[in-house]
């Protein structure tokens, strides 16, 4: 019932004053843990989503919901960046053997490309949301359709955070969240949260939800 979830989700929530204005602090019913979560618009709208939907069940209590930082779209968006430039650059070496109208096409198409894949990666952007509960960690991501990754806590055995140079240099980091049954098939994270800022406190918040949960199954 769509009620009786929003009561539950609302009720835990409980504004701490030493958190700063303009954020929300969701009790984890652990009187030394609080999860800030940031306040926009498009976080909000997303867990009503869920609640919409019947993703967030009677009883379960959100400790973080949290989109990537805005440097998701920037690092999404390298490779055809860097591809574009390089586009631009052979142009520009042969110019004096391509006409004009050629040169430009190419100007033209390397911005094309440029932008099309900056839009597509603010369209991921605005569907992808990491939400840790006392029971389940999810992502929700999709452009077109909404795609959700649903584990238990009790069937985490790997939750490692990375933090690759480039994200390091921009204060993000990513965490990898493994079940244990997808260990040996899934070498790489199925679950993982991308490019999220403050990933140190977070993994720890992860973490601990895990150990209360109960030993890895």
């Amino acid at each position: 019932m769509i009620g009786s979830e929003t009561k539950v989700v609302s009720a835990s929530t409980a504004i701490d004053s030493t958190v700063p204005a303009g954020t929300r602090s969701f009790d984890v019913g652990h009187p030394s843990e609080t999860a800030t979560v940031l306040p926009d618009t498009s976080t909000r709208s997303a867990l009503a989503l869920l609640l919409t939907n019947h993703i967030i069940r009677d009883g379960e209590i959100v400790i973080l919901a949290l989109k990537p930082s805005l440097y998701f779209i920037l690092f999404q968006s390298l490779p055809v960046a860097a591809v574009s430039v390089l586009m631009a650059l052979i142009a520009n070496l042969l110019s004096n053997r391509l006409p004009g109208w050629q040169l430009g096409l190419i100007y033209d198409a390397a911005v094309f490309v440029l932008a099309l894949r900056l839009i597509m990666a603010m369209l991921q952007w605005l569907g992808r949301l990491y939400v840790l509960t006392d029971r389940r960690i999810l992502r929700i991501s999709g452009v077109f359709a909404m795609e959700v990754f649903d584990c238990p806590l009790r069937k985490i055995e790997h939750c490692e955070l990375a933090t690759p140079p480039l994200e390091r240099a921009c204060h993000v980091g990513s965490i990898e969240v493994l079940p244990s049954d997808q260990l040996a098939e899934k070498p790489t994270s199925p679950g993982g949260w991308q490019t999220i800022s403050h990933p140190h406190e977070v993994h720890e918040k992860i973490r601990s939800a895990i150990q209360r949960a109960g030993p890895f199954a």
